[in-house]
């Protein structure tokens, strides 16, 4: 789904139209698709911000095993960066499911 109003999108495709009659060369350049490496990176990188928040859990649940002082540092990573971990991963696979159409 495209975040374009309909006036938006009949706007943007009167500018294609104008520049393919223009500069057919430079038009086609501009809508070649993307390299097939990128989907299949964010792919990587999402799998990637995934495995770092389950290895933070990993270093919590070990912390708490221990009752040493790296249960305050495995709270204060999974705290701090285990959101942003998600996030990124959520933006990751958004980003791959937007290229995908």
């Amino acid at each position: 789904m495209s975040h374009l109003s309909i006036h938006e999108r009949r706007a943007l495709a009167g500018i294609e139209r104008g520049l393919t009659k223009e500069d057919p060369e430079f038009a086609r350049a501009l809508s070649q698709r993307m390299p097939e490496g990128g989907p299949a990176r964010h792919r990587r990188q999402a799998a990637g911000y995934v495995l770092l928040v389950v290895a933070g859990a990993a270093l919590f649940l070990a912390a708490l095993a221990v009752h040493g002082v790296g249960a305050v540092l495995a709270v204060v990573l999974l705290v701090g960066v285990g959101p942003s971990c998600l996030w990124s991963a959520a933006e990751a696979f958004e980003r791959h499911r937007r290229e995908a159409r």
